[in-house]
């Protein structure tokens, strides 16, 4: 990995969900030594969806040999630990017949099982450089598509030629843990992690951490289709109908008084108001027997 960065201003070239046939590298990646860096994160995509993940140490590591077997922590795959046979196991992976143009391969960010000739290749994941020509017939499937990233799609590792309907991956993403969440002092011009996202150390001043002001300044900009999207999501979620709050509730509720001087207020208005309509009650049933009678 050299100095320099790749695609920083293409969000295209970083998007995990419609990635592009471009690579996209953080200025972060140059300052690797001067962060503190805990545990760095390799994940495959497909179709937009985590498929597979590779989870490493890294601490006290350099921005090359935190891929490497002794530092895995954890893996999607079930069949792969720090213990684990493996003939390859590194970023630089396995480059071969480099005199012939036709057959010479890069197999980058290369983990594999074992080598059986062509039909018997296991492994979990590479990345075939974009100057590689592959040796092997179900390396030759992906070829236009150079470069091309190729992973075991089952939860154990895979046989190429067996699994070629399903190996191929969109997206090899690598995510990196701080110790600490704040921009690390690496040098007194703004770093660059992505797209819209730098961080920012004063100018001219002591490069101690601790007399250092440290801060990330983001800039978001999005569509305005979008944008309204959000904000009508925002309002949907924000509105609240009158009727089903409690105090709309409450107010067609009666409320319960345990009082003995409020029961007592009941019965009485209860049985006044039962007498009065009783009495209307018997004054129409005695006017209509006195027409009866007539």
């Amino acid at each position: 990995m050299g100095t320099g960065t790749l695609n920083m201003d293409n969000s295209a070239a970083q998007s995990l969900i419609t990635p592009i046939k471009q690579h996209f590298k953080s200025d972060f990646i140059n300052h690797w030594d001067a962060l503190q860096i805990d545990q760095v994160r390799v994940s495959v995509y497909k179709n937009g969806t985590e498929r597979a993940f590779f989870l490493f140490n890294g601490v006290g590591s350099s921005k090359t040999n935190w891929f490497s077997q002794s530092r895995l922590l954890n893996t999607s795959y079930t069949d792969l630990g720090q213990s684990t046979t493996t003939n390859y196991f590194s970023i630089n992976g396995h480059t071969r017949n480099l005199s012939n143009l036709q057959t010479h391969f890069f197999r980058r960010f290369f983990i594999n099982a074992k080598y059986g000739g062509c039909c018997c290749d296991t492994g979990w994941v590479f990345v075939s450089d974009i100057h590689s020509y592959g040796v092997c017939d179900w390396e030759h499937l992906y070829l236009p598509q150079k470069p091309f990233i190729i992973f075991s799609p089952k939860s154990t590792r895979s046989q190429y030629s067996n699994d070629s309907n399903d190996i191929l991956a969109d997206t090899l993403a690598i995510f990196v843990k701080l110790d600490s969440y704040e921009c690390p002092v690496v040098q007194s011009s703004p770093v660059q992690l992505n797209e819209n996202t730098y961080c920012y150390v004063p100018q001219n001043i002591s490069s101690e951490p601790n007399t250092v002001t440290k801060m990330a300044v983001e800039h978001t900009t999005m569509a305005e289709s979008v944008l309204q999207d959000k904000v009508t999501k925002l309002k949907q979620e924000l509105t609240v109908t009158p009727k089903s709050t409690k105090k709309y509730l409450r107010s067609i509720v009666s409320a319960p008084d345990e009082r003995y001087s409020s029961r007592a207020l009941g019965i009485l208005g209860g049985v006044i108001i039962s007498g009065v309509v009783s009495f209307f009650v018997f004054l129409d049933i005695i006017r209509c027997l006195s027409r009866d009678t007539q």
